[in-house]
């Protein structure tokens, strides 16, 4: 696969985000995604008012009834229970897709996404124990820090919830 070739994204609704996920816990590991996305990841079923999306390289054959076929990435916006107007992000990239600019393409299409729906604030949440990852987005100044919070007061489930500055101002 060539690496630096730019690729047109396919960008597709998922009709069954419980498949996607299934098929990103294959590729990861359940235990490591449980550590990264929390106890009960995966979900069953898509959460009130979510919606996923997948990621695919427009080039590549896609095979629907093939177990091991799968999209690049999946991208999830949920507005807040509370207040609608702030949207949950969360995002997976699948390993042999690292790299390639994938979270930024997503992060753009959610703050579209968001923008288009009024939405006044997008926000991630990145335990500490993906390191990788946290460190990735708190060196990213697109996203602006806006609190630390403990899950189940554990210091090793302490949560980094990221806001992106930009939407409203």
């Amino acid at each position: 696969m060539d690496t630096t070739a730019p690729i047109n994204w396919l960008i597709t609704k998922a009709m069954a985000p419980e498949i996607i996920w299934a098929r990103y816990a294959d590729a990861f590991g359940l235990d490591a995604l449980k550590e990264t996305f929390g106890e009960h990841w995966p979900p069953e079923r898509a959460r009130h008012g979510e919606t996923l999306w997948t990621w695919r390289d427009s080039a590549l054959p896609r095979r629907a009834f093939d177990t091991k076929d799968h999209p690049a990435a999946w991208l999830s916006l949920m507005p807040d229970q509370f207040d609608p107007r702030q949207v949950h992000m969360s995002r997976g990239v699948w390993p042999e897709w690292h790299g390639r600019g994938l979270g930024r393409a997503m992060r753009d299409y959610a703050e579209a996404w968001c923008r288009e729906r009024g939405a006044v604030s997008l926000y991630i949440e990145v335990r500490a124990k993906n390191e990788q990852h946290l460190a990735s987005v708190m060196g990213d100044t697109y996203w602006v820090e806006r609190g630390v919070f403990y899950h189940h007061s554990a210091p090793e489930n302490i949560l980094a919830r990221l806001f992106m500055h930009r939407i409203g101002g």
